[in-house]
């Protein structure tokens, strides 16, 4: 197998691959690069008796495709959460591309390439990993789980996966 890429993620794109049942399949490809405050928001979700913090116990269970790293901040996102700007300057470091679901995120990145979690589903169809329908049945339960509803995330995965059918 190739070497692993790394990209850098965020808690919520995190919780929506593990909601999609896909964490473990994009980690033989992927090292998700995260920072403290990362790990940290995940345990608080994970202390929860619910869905959420079922979602956030796996993503803590799958230590093998997730690594911690430091980060030094040299710039701030405005009104952004410290979290968020911590995997902006990891990404902004390293290079790497930033995994976030936080639509308001994303639209205030400038210097990082940014991606939906969904961007995932593409690769895996393209990689012959999943089907088109596979994939789109993954975006459904991922949708679904994450309460997105018909958001911008759901509505342009959708679209780009249909035109893979």
């Amino acid at each position: 197998m190739p070497k692993k890429r790394e990209v850098v993620a965020d808690t919520s794109a995190l919780l929506s691959l593990q909601a999609g049942d896909l964490l473990n399949r994009i980690g033989e490809y992927f090292t998700f690069l995260i920072t403290e405050s990362v790990t940290e928001e995940l345990r608080e979700f994970a202390q929860h008796d619910d869905e959420l913090g079922n979602t956030a116990q796996g993503v803590l269970g799958k230590g093998e495709v997730l690594d911690e790293r430091a980060v030094s901040m040299t710039e701030e996102i405005p009104e952004a959460e410290p979290t968020d700007n911590e995997v902006y300057n990891l990404a902004l470091e390293k290079e790497l591309m930033l995994i976030t679901d936080d639509v308001k995120l994303c639209r205030k990145i400038e210097k990082v390439e940014t991606a939906f979690s969904t961007y995932f589903l593409g690769f895996l169809v393209e990689s012959d990993e999943l089907t088109a329908d596979e994939a789109l049945e993954k975006l459904k339960s991922m949708r679904d789980r994450r309460n997105w509803r018909e958001n911008i995330i759901y509505l342009t995965t959708r679209k780009e996966l249909e035109k893979l059918l």
